[in-house]
């Protein structure tokens, strides 16, 4: 079995907090908490939620759940946690609508703050002493979020009308590796390959056994590779959206003298004919 626990610091700019701000980050912060854990189907009981490891000096503390959750979904937790609040997720409407009711949650948090203050969250692998990761939130990133998230109620993404907006089919593309993600918030690591076709750039996603693969592929910076797979593309622009890759490989590289080597690979393709009564003859002449 795993446990839940995240670091909180506040960083403030006073030596005293009225209490009236520290009960709405404290209860903000809760409603967060909980709001993660629908999103992976884990139904949190505020009353679990236990406040340890106090520290006077910065106003640290650590929120507890004080019942064992399973490994897999203490990892889901923890992931979906990760990618409401790394800033990323900003630049992905889809993702970020889908994880909407956390995110305002999360952006609640930071409504308190003042100019030059912030809190930190930290992130535990399941049984560390010490925080995996830190996310800063302060009062200009509240209110970066608060513009994408009303900016998105304005354009109205739906699920439907995102599936509507899109098709898929199978196919491939040739590009050049630009970026490799192998720790993300995404739902799957993946690639940015530089599409030869248009210079755009498209995020490839792979399964994890590909990692050997991609690896390998990562040694030949510049070379053209192949990737192949369902390809999901925008229904009006025709634009790649991204591509759940299947089969990725090198693209041969042509070198001088290649052409040459064919020369005599099929000595009875003229049929005993010469090479000038042969074209004569594909000429109808």
């Amino acid at each position: 079995m795993s446990s839940i626990k995240i670091q909180i610091r506040l960083k403030l700019t006073t030596s005293g907090v009225p209490l009236s701000k520290l009960a709405s980050i404290t209860e903000n912060t809760q409603e967060f908490l909980i709001e993660v854990g629908k999103q992976v189907k884990l139904d949190l009981k505020p009353e679990k939620w236990l406040a340890h490891n106090f520290k006077n000096s910065d106003l640290t503390f650590v929120p507890e759940y004080s019942q064992d959750i399973a490994e897999k979904n203490a990892r889901d937790y923890n992931r979906v946690m990760k990618m409401i609040m790394n800033e990323k997720i900003l630049a992905n409407p889809k993702i970020l609508y889908r994880r909407k009711s956390a995110m305002i949650k999360y952006n609640q948090i930071g409504s308190v703050l003042n100019k030059n203050e912030a809190i930190e969250f930290g992130i535990y692998n399941n049984g560390g002493s010490e925080p995996q990761v830190v996310y800063r939130l302060s009062k200009q990133d509240f209110l970066i979020r608060e513009h994408e998230l009303n900016k998105l109620d304005e354009i109205k993404y739906s699920e439907n009308a995102m599936v509507t907006d899109t098709f898929e089919y199978i196919g491939e593309i040739r590009g050049a590796i630009h970026a490799w993600f192998i720790e993300t918030d995404q739902e799957n690591p993946y690639i940015k390959v530089r599409n030869f076709q248009d210079n755009e750039l498209i995020n490839c996603y792979y399964s994890k056994n590909m990692y050997e693969k991609i690896q390998s592929l990562t040694d030949y910076e510049g070379r053209e590779v192949l990737i192949n797979g369902f390809i999901t593309a925008n229904q009006k622009s025709r634009k790649i959206v991204k591509i759940d890759v299947k089969a990725v490989d090198l693209v041969e590289q042509y070198h001088e003298g290649d052409l040459e080597k064919f020369l005599g690979c099929a000595p009875d393709l003229k049929g005993g004919l010469s090479t000038e009564e042969y074209i004569r003859i594909g000429r109808n002449e």
